[in-house]
């Protein structure tokens, strides 16, 4: 984060008013990206959803990404923040070639355990359709993948191509789905899934074209087992502290059986999304000031 911190930082110095806007927005969208996200997706989503693919439709969709949300961050907490701190030391080192290899691990694992909690939470305990499971399974995958992606875009001065990434997926998803006039719950997703990937797709080209050396595997000495172990129970911590009260709620008074044994809080849920809003600023402070 230092990187993109001090490119912000000048920004607000050199911009007067307009640049302590723009940093500010910016450093937003780089902070806390994945969580504007979540809200708006959940927002647009809830509305449209309950219009095109009635009440048992809608509650399916939701369902998916809301578990979808939570556990891609899951999965990603232990891989990622390992992933930033070697790649912290490996820019510092001028190793592009390291920073490629330990990104290309990072995203493999991430993505194995998202595909193995997707394949259990999708198809064993929401017992969703076949298709229907494998396309939630991908989006759990590739959210994952940008959970793990999208820190490395930090270390680039080219910032604005963060928020356009996040704005190509949604942008695209969206379109495609006001041109639909009755989908299906598996065409929904599908596209989702697709929005998703464009995101991801559009944030590796970033990354690719900045570290194109080609790529080093990680040393098994990059880290004592210690640290290591250490960093990735921050990160699972860390996730789990933002997550846990929905977790409880899921499964406290006035939650409901939504697909399979999977739980949600109706009244608490969109609430509880709109609330990761208020942590933009004080995300968005730790870069610019």
């Amino acid at each position: 984060m230092a990187g993109i911190g001090f490119q912000l930082a000048k920004t607000a110095r050199d911009g007067g008013v307009g640049g302590i806007v723009g940093a500010a927005a910016f450093g937003a969208v780089i902070s806390a990206g994945p969580w504007l996200i979540t809200a708006a997706a959940m927002a647009l989503l809830n509305h449209w959803s309950t219009a095109h693919l009635g009440i048992a439709g809608a509650r399916t969709v939701q369902t998916i990404l809301v578990y979808a949300f939570s556990l891609s961050a899951l999965a990603a907490a232990p891989v990622g923040i390992l992933a930033t701190r070697i790649v912290a030391d490996r820019i510092f080192a001028r190793d592009a070639g390291g920073v490629t290899g330990v990104m290309l691990v990072a995203l493999a694992a991430g993505g194995s355990i998202a595909l193995a909690i997707g394949a259990m939470i999708f198809g064993i305990f929401a017992r969703l359709p076949p298709i229907e499971a494998a396309l939630a399974t991908l989006i759990l995958a590739w959210l994952t993948q940008i959970w793990i992606a999208a820190p490395l875009l930090t270390a680039l001065r080219r910032y604005r191509a963060i928020p356009l990434a996040y704005l190509l997926g949604i942008g695209v998803a969206t379109a495609l789905l006001a041109l639909m006039p009755k989908p299906d719950v598996a065409v929904v997703l599908a596209v989702i899934a697709g929005g998703v990937g464009l995101t991801l797709a559009a944030i590796m080209i970033v990354i690719r074209r900045h570290f194109s050396a080609a790529p080093v595997l990680p040393a098994r000495d990059a880290m004592t087992p210690r640290l290591a172990q250490i960093v990735a129970a921050a990160g699972v911590a860390g996730v789990a502290a933002i997550w846990i009260d929905k977790w409880l709620l899921w499964l406290g008074p006035d939650s409901i059986r939504a697909i399979g044994l999977l739980r949600l809080n109706p009244i608490n849920d969109q609430g509880s999304f709109l609330g990761l809003l208020t942590m933009v600023p004080g995300l968005t402070l730790l870069l610019i000031v």
